[in-house]
């Protein structure tokens, strides 16, 4: 097998890449922090479901796919003037709080496993929901930097 072309590419522009990314996901306001916790509560409920609760866990995953969204562009789409991008945007985050309300009502508990799922989607939730008011009533607080 032959590695001279591993040998022979740039790492540097490869690094600078991921440190992008990277420096794209680190929390730095009070939303991001809210995001996190949607997104890492959406992501232990989906652990804590019994098997044959697709649905809940379609939805949950659907959470932490907005999440991410909000997390890299969805605070630069939803601060566009142009509606292209402030639509979808402000719909991402408006489904980032609806769809772990949906998966606690879709989730169907098996005698002791599955009990504490429902709560957790319930708190995923309305941290969303404190994170969708909280950008539209108060952005100056929300976008605080906090680091």
């Amino acid at each position: 097998m032959d590695f001279s072309i591993l040998a022979q590419t740039d790492m540097s522009q490869f690094t600078q890449q991921a440190g992008a990314f990277f420096a794209t996901l680190r929390p730095e306001s009070l939303a991001d922090i809210l995001v996190y916790l949607v997104f890492f509560i959406a992501l232990i409920t989906t652990f804590l479901l019994p098997d044959g609760n697709d649905m809940a866990g379609n939805l949950l995953y659907g959470t932490m796919i907005l999440a991410l969204f909000n997390i890299t562009v969805g605070v630069e789409w939803y601060n566009d003037p142009d509606v292209v991008k402030a639509l979808p945007a402000f719909v991402a985050r408006v489904a980032m709080f609806l769809l772990p309300f949906i998966a606690a009502g879709a989730a169907r508990s098996k005698k002791k496993k599955g009990k504490a799922a429902l709560p957790l989607a319930v708190v995923a939730g309305v941290i969303g929901l404190i994170y969708v008011i909280g950008t539209f009533a108060l952005p100056e607080v929300m976008d605080q930097v906090l680091f």
